[in-house]
C-alpha cells in the first residue's frame, strides 16, 4: 500500500507540473497578444493631390499637362487598400483601417473594415467650380486621409494598393446593406455601369479651350458570376496597381508628412499631344482600349504602363491576354510619393 501511495503521488505531481506548464505557456501567449494588441497605435495618413508644383482642386484653377494642353480637374477618386507601414529593413507592419463605425458621424462613408476586408476611398471632388455636373456624380464630401492603427515604430515608408479587394468588389452596390463607401447611395459614380464591380481610381480631365476630356478609370474586368448578386464574382484580370513610397532620408513622419499623387507623373506621355487641341476627347478605360471619339489603342497604353500595370497587350487592344491588369513596376512612373 505505501508504494502505491508513492506511485500515485508521483504521477499526481507529473500531472500538476504539466498542467502548470500549459498554464504558463497560455499566459505567456496570452502576454505577447496583448503586448502586441496594446503597442498598437492610432495613425493617420494623409494625402494630398498635386499636378507638377500646383495643387490640384476643383474650381477654375487650369493645370498645364507635360504634353501641353491646360486642363481643369472634373474628378479624382481613388480606393486604397493592403496598406503597410515599411520599416528601414524591408519589413512591414500592417495598418489596420478603421470601419467607419468607429469614426465620428460626420467623418464616415469613407472607410469600410468588416468580415470580408478593409478598403478605404479618398476623394479630392468637391462638387464646385469644374466639378460641378450632375453627370460628375461628385459631391461636397471629401476625403483626404485614412485612419487606422499600426504598431509602434520607426518607419521609413508605406506600402499600399489602388483598388478595392476581391471579396468587397462585388457589393450590390445599391444595397441598403452595402457599406457606405461602396454604395451608389453616398459614392456615386464608383461602380461600373457595364461591369461587375467598383472603378478603383476616377479621374477626369477638361481642356480650357474644347469640351474635350480626359477619362480615366481603372477597376477589375473579364468578370463573371453565377449568382444574382455577385457574391461569387471573380475577375480574370485584376488591375490593381502597387505602390511602395519611400522618404528620401530619415524617418516616416505620419504627423507632418503627406503622400501626394502627381497628375503630372501619371500623364507623362507624348501620345496625349494629339487630343484635346482639336476636340479630341480619350476615355482611358482598364484594358487600354480608349472609347470615345478618335481614340486609338496604344493611347492609354502608357498611361496604364505609368500607374504600374500591364495592358492587355503591346498595344494596349485585349485585357484577355495573358498578364493583363498584373503589376509591373519597371515602367511605374512616381505617381505616389511622400512629402
Amino acid at each position: 500500500m505505501p508504494y502505491l501511495l508513492i506511485i500515485f503521488a508521483m504521477v499526481f505531481a507529473q500531472c500538476e507540473t504539466k498542467e502548470d506548464n500549459t498554464q504558463e505557456r497560455n499566459l505567456a501567449i496570452a502576454a505577447v497578444a496583448l503586448s502586441q494588441q496594446s503597442n498598437q497605435v492610432e495613425t493617420t495618413l494623409n494625402f494630398e493631390a498635386y499636378s507638377g508644383s500646383s495643387q490640384l482642386a476643383c474650381g477654375s484653377t487650369t493645370y498645364t499637362l507635360p504634353s501641353g494642353q491646360v486642363v481643369y480637374l472634373r474628378d479624382l477618386r481613388f480606393y486604397v487598400s493592403s496598406i503597410s507601414l515599411v520599416k528601414a529593413d524591408g519589413s512591414e507592419a500592417a495598418f489596420t483601417i478603421y470601419d467607419d463605425s468607429s469614426l465620428p458621424t460626420d467623418e464616415q462613408n469613407f472607410q469600410v473594415n468588416n468580415s470580408l476586408g478593409s478598403v478605404a476611398l479618398l476623394d479630392f471632388a468637391d462638387n464646385t467650380g469644374s466639378c460641378t455636373s450632375s453627370s460628375f456624380s461628385t459631391t461636397s464630401a471629401t476625403r483626404t486621409s485614412i485612419k487606422g492603427t499600426v504598431a509602434s515604430g520607426s518607419y521609413t515608408g508605406v506600402k499600399f494598393t489602388i483598388g478595392v479587394p476581391s471579396a468587397l468588389n462585388h457589393y450590390d452596390s445599391s444595397a441598403s446593406t452595402t457599406p457606405t463607401a461602396l454604395n451608389t447611395g453616398t459614392q456615386s459614380g464608383m461602380q461600373w455601369s457595364w461591369l461587375i464591380g467598383y472603378k478603383f481610381m476616377k479621374l477626369e480631365l477638361q481642356t480650357t479651350s474644347s469640351s474635350s476630356v480626359l477619362n480615366y478609370h481603372l477597376g477589375s474586368t473579364n468578370c463573371s458570376a453565377e449568382s444574382s448578386d455577385f457574391s461569387d464574382a471573380t475577375c480574370q484580370n485584376s488591375y490593381r496597381s502597387e505602390f511602395t513610397v519611400q522618404v528620401s532620408s530619415g524617418t516616416f513622419e505620419p504627423s507632418t508628412q503627406k503622400i501626394r499623387f502627381d497628375l503630372e507623373q501619371l500623364v507623362d506621355s507624348s501620345v496625349l499631344t494629339s487630343y484635346y487641341a482639336d476636340g479630341t476627347a480619350l476615355a482611358c478605360m482598364p484594358i487600354g482600349t480608349p472609347t470615345g471619339s478618335g481614340g486609338t489603342s496604344t493611347s492609354c497604353s502608357p498611361l496604364i504602363r505609368n500607374i504600374g500595370l500591364t495592358p492587355g497587350d503591346s498595344a494596349g487592344i485585349s485585357d484577355t491576354t495573358s498578364g493583363a491588369g498584373t503589376v509591373d513596376t519597371s515602367n511605374q512612373k512616381a505617381v505616389f510619393s511622400i512629402q
